[in-house]
């Protein structure tokens, strides 16, 4: 069974920190800690949520761990089919999620705004990352691909600033993007 090399998990963590410092950037502003919790905590979640779906699911299409059954399917071949296979699977966490926070009905622009969001990263972007995973024969190659998705982070801080008038980061963010490049240049450069 190969492992990720331990650069491999030092450049994650890398990126990790620079996730960590872009999302405590806001720090300065009036918010309340409480509140820079309620942006951090989620992203925590992804961050350790995703890769691991994104790994049970290798682990049924290749049939390489005792707990996770070999699905032997060409469904598990085809990208668009693992985005729905994960986003089936993440109803049960949304549903409970529902429960718990009951949430006010969204408003109209934040529904369109989510559609934006969901076909474009959501469908289109995964799709293009699930192909490349499954091109990927290595852990530490998996490894590579799972963290380009730190590069989203990046651009929806551009987004921000850029179609919501959103405020630049400040040093601490700026170290952030800088040290979240720096962690995918370094994947890159390993394999090449």
């Amino acid at each position: 069974k190969e492992k990720v090399p331990r650069y491999g998990v030092f450049f994650s963590f890398l990126i990790f920190f620079g996730i960590l410092l872009i999302q405590f950037y806001n720090k300065e502003s009036e918010l309340a800690v409480k509140h820079i919790l309620y942006g951090v905590i989620p992203v925590v979640i992804a961050a350790f949520a995703y890769p691991t779906g994104n790994q049970l699911l290798n682990f049924a299409k290749h049939g390489n761990h005792t707990l996770i059954p070999h699905l032997d399917s060409p469904i598990l071949k085809d990208a668009p089919s693992c985005v729905l296979l994960m986003t089936m699977g993440s109803i049960p966490f949304w549903a409970l999620l529902l429960i718990i926070v009951t949430p006010p009905l969204p408003l109209k622009s934040q529904l369109i705004n989510t559609g934006i969001v969901a076909v474009s990263s959501g469908v289109i972007a995964t799709s293009i990352f699930y192909k490349a995973r499954n091109a990927s024969k290595s852990p530490y190659i998996i490894s590579a691909v799972d963290a380009t998705q730190s590069g989203e982070v990046i651009f929806s801080l551009a987004g921000e600033i850029l179609l919501l008038n959103g405020v630049l980061p400040n040093l601490t963010g700026g170290i952030g993007i800088i040290i979240i490049v720096v962690g995918i240049v370094g994947y890159s450069l390993r394999t090449a």
